[in-house]
């Protein structure tokens, strides 16, 4: 039997969402309303059962996020809205509390066109065997989805035009 803190000392208090166990890998999640966030704890577990804290990171997204463990990757669904004021709100991440946030992918990665309300609604592919943030992302710029759909092969939107169509 083992026991270890799941979250980092920054985020004490908070409620695990989800537990993902592949191989030799746990992977726990959990959204944090203050930062904006959802922190992911990496664990190695061995063959006695015995846990290993390996990375904790951070990616900032709106509440409903999903995630897959598939092996030694874990592929999370991002959405932020696109727009802060009069700035573009790119998908990020960091390794650590007190560091920079990273644009996750570039600008390459990013497919459709900004329409008023949207959402970067972002796939990030993170390889946990590295030692440091190893993500791919995609993006669709698009109108926010009230669902969605994290397969082992693909991930599905439903997105709708907000705009209010009305009849004269």
């Amino acid at each position: 039997v083992s026991a270890v803190e799941a979250f980092s000392t920054a985020s004490e208090g908070s409620a695990c969402d989800e537990l993902l166990i592949a191989d030799d890998k746990v992977v726990v999640l959990g959204f944090r309303p203050r930062a904006g966030a959802l922190e992911v704890g990496v664990f190695h577990i061995d063959a006695q059962g015995i846990l290993r804290r390996q990375h904790t990171f951070w990616f900032r997204s709106e509440r409903d996020y999903a995630s897959r463990l598939i092996g030694h990757h874990l592929v999370l669904y991002l959405p932020v809205a696109a727009l802060s004021g009069n700035a573009m709100n790119f998908p990020t991440a960091r390794e650590a509390p007190g560091e920079a946030w990273t644009r996750l992918g570039n600008t390459q990665s990013i497919h459709a066109g900004l329409q008023r309300g949207a959402v970067f609604h972002t796939i990030a592919d993170c390889n946990l065997e590295r030692a440091h943030l190893d993500c791919v992302t995609r993006s669709v710029l698009a109108a926010p989805a009230p669902g969605h759909f994290v397969g082992r092969d693909a991930v599905y939107l439903w997105t709708a035009d907000h705009e209010a169509h009305t009849e004269s």
